[in-house]
């Protein structure tokens, strides 16, 4: 069994064996995650930050008063600093049921464990490129204090999900990609690529990024941000994950010579009770 520690954190996502030559994870933005109360807080909220931190001259409760009656200007003027980042969310916990089911392909997926104190994770210098935990509450935010603070409140019903956020600015993403689907949909602009990157997926590169799409407000823009290989601890595989699968995944951590450290486990429904047994697969290489 896989032990919880204070130095570890734990991503669920969906089964990717190319993440285990690429380490790209995804840095999703405020209008792409799924809680419509993401990074949004109250008006009283941006009308403080309105008075504190721009200077408007206008009174707070009438600043409040004009977010009330005009929602669509909210984010046109009060905003713009809350769709600029993306989060990478971690768990302190491998083996949530929910979390299995909602964000790792209903058990078809896996989860890494990520060593929290890597310096990849620990940037002195800035609040972004930082890991912070999420804190749970009844009210949103009503007072500005940080730019920053509206991506770590969440309401307490999900606090099950005991989250930690990396957040980093999505200019600065590894890759930019979007979904086949959207590929035909998508801008054209002068001296930018669109290539295959998968089967699913197709690459933007070339020239300085729009501003508009190296933001949160272009929802179809995956920002791919790559962490360091030596900053995963584990790997564990879903129980539903087909035998043709995990021999895909484990062949492709036994053959790739900077996860020559990586522990692989393998979770397993319990048989008496709503719970998942982690035990530990040995490898072969």
């Amino acid at each position: 069994m896989i032990s919880n520690s204070m130095h570890s954190l734990y991503k669920y996502m969906p089964l990717r064996p190319e993440f285990f030559d690429n380490f790209l994870l995804r840095a999703t933005g405020r209008f792409s995650l799924n809680d419509p109360f993401e990074v949004l807080p109250s008006v009283e909220y941006f009308a403080d930050f309105a008075k504190k931190d721009i200077g408007e001259s206008r009174a707070k409760q009438a600043i409040e008063a004009y977010i009330s009656g005009n929602p669509a200007q909210l984010y046109k003027h009060y905003s713009g600093m809350l769709t600029k980042h993306g989060v990478i969310s971690f768990t302190e916990i491998p083996d949530n049921l929910l979390m299995w089911a909602h964000y790792a392909d209903e058990h078809r997926g896996i989860v890494i464990e990520i060593d929290r104190e890597h310096a990849f994770f620990n940037d002195e210098y800035s609040f972004s490129g930082n890991l912070h935990r999420v804190l749970y509450r009844k009210s949103r935010l009503s007072k500005f204090t940080t730019y920053f603070a509206p991506y770590l409140y969440k309401s307490d019903e999900w606090q099950y999900e005991k989250e930690h956020r990396f957040i980093v600015s999505l200019a600065e993403s590894t890759k930019k990609m979007i979904k086949k689907e959207h590929k035909e949909k998508f801008p054209v602009f002068e001296g930018y690529l669109v290539t295959k990157f998968s089967d699913d997926l197709y690459e933007i590169s070339g020239g300085d990024f729009p501003g508009s799409l190296a933001t949160a407000s272009n929802s179809t823009v995956m920002h791919m941000f790559s962490i360091p290989p030596d900053s995963i601890k584990s790997i564990i595989l879903g129980a539903l994950v087909s035998e043709d699968d995990e021999k895909e995944i484990v062949n492709a951590i036994q053959t790739n010579k900077d996860l020559d450290k990586l522990k692989i486990y393998k979770s397993q429904l319990h048989t008496h009770r709503f719970e998942l047994d982690i035990v530990e697969l040995k490898r072969t290489d």
